[in-house]
């Protein structure tokens, strides 16, 4: 039997769970009040005393790895690569797109999955029906790059209530127009199981957070925030 841990703080919206084979035995979400490197590691105490489980019998770690904010994802993935080299087992990295999007692939033959970017942007990810990536993650500036809709596609994720909200997509069957948080630990659990089995799992030395850029951002700033330390 095994036993892993699942971070998600893509967002403000974070959630961490124990599971064991895939499956949900503790979890704990929260809308963050200050910042996640505050309030990560007092929830994971909190998960493991209500799991009656500790570090040491842990046997991999599942985390998000964007996009999404690039401070509160650098917390999660620092926290879980520490937890992973200390105990030496296992990490395995999931898109949040992905997270976003995996309950959902096979209603359409396309599933978009949309985060928070801020300042009027978003970032996108698109899969098949057979949960192929569609192509590379986008930042939209929605002003400038308006989400295209057709009957193949279904749009879901963390900022779909404010873009139908904000006008910039209608209300429809094929927006899934549901309150944050969107992003189950579940689903987590259940992608990191099954990519550790397929032996997808990371090294945690070079593991990095996904950086989607849009094409108005120059070099100088791409450098600047890969520069950014964990």
């Amino acid at each position: 039997m095994y036993l892993e841990l699942s971070i998600d703080t893509s967002t403000r919206f974070a959630s961490i769970a124990i599971s064991s084979n895939g499956e949900i035995q503790n979890q704990l979400s929260w809308r963050s009040k200050r910042n996640h490197s505050i309030e990560l590691m007092p929830a994971i105490r909190e998960l493991f005393g209500r799991n009656s489980t500790s570090v040491t019998e842990l046997d991999a770690v599942f985390v998000t790895r964007g996009p999404g904010s690039f401070s509160a994802i650098r917390v999660g993935m620092s926290t879980a690569k520490a937890i992973a080299s200390g105990a030496n087992i296992p990490i395995v990295g999931v898109s949040t797109l992905l997270l976003e999007a995996y309950p959902f692939i096979g209603l359409r033959e396309k599933v978009i999955g949309l985060v928070p970017a801020g300042k009027g942007r978003v970032y996108a990810g698109t899969f098949r029906s057979d949960g192929s990536q569609d192509s590379d993650y986008r930042l939209l500036r929605l002003q400038e790059e308006p989400l295209q809709a057709d009957s193949d596609s279904l749009f879901c994720g963390e900022s779909v209530v404010d873009l139908v909200s904000e006008g910039y997509l209608e209300e429809t069957s094929l927006t899934l127009n549901v309150p944050a948080p969107t992003r189950l630990p579940s689903v987590l659990a259940s992608i990191g199981y099954v990519k550790l089995h397929e032996g997808k799992y990371e090294n945690v030395e070079t593991l990095e957070p996904i950086y989607v850029y849009s094409a108005q951002i120059d070099s100088a700033e791409r450098n600047r925030l890969s520069k950014r330390p964990s």
